[in-house]
């Protein structure tokens, strides 16, 4: 199995809707696989990415606030042929 999980779609995630709550920092080059991977290590259903560098973790998030999914375009940090998030936008993927 791929550790890129799955894509959800695209949400909002400004306050105070700020979806997923536990942060993972200190990779230096991120990417899907690498956010994800390390949700899943930690037993977290989803894994979300925003402002091409950000990882965050989460059990559940608000699907009522879904967007276009080009809002979540921006290049990631560790390779900028993948898109990783958004300004105010998060990109959810499934870690099953």
């Amino acid at each position: 199995m791929s550790s890129s999980g799955t894509f959800v779609g695209c949400y909002d995630n400004t306050n105070p809707l700020r979806q997923l709550k536990y942060r993972y920092e200190g990779h230096p080059a991120m990417i899907p696989d690498v956010c994800v991977e390390h949700c899943a290590s930690k037993s977290f259903s989803f894994a979300g990415l925003l402002m091409a560098s950000e990882c965050f973790c989460g059990a559940y998030f608000n699907d009522d606030s879904k967007v276009k999914d080009e809002e979540c375009q921006l290049p990631c940090q560790g390779d900028r042929q993948r898109s990783c998030g958004g300004q105010k936008y998060i990109a959810i993927y499934s870690t099953a």
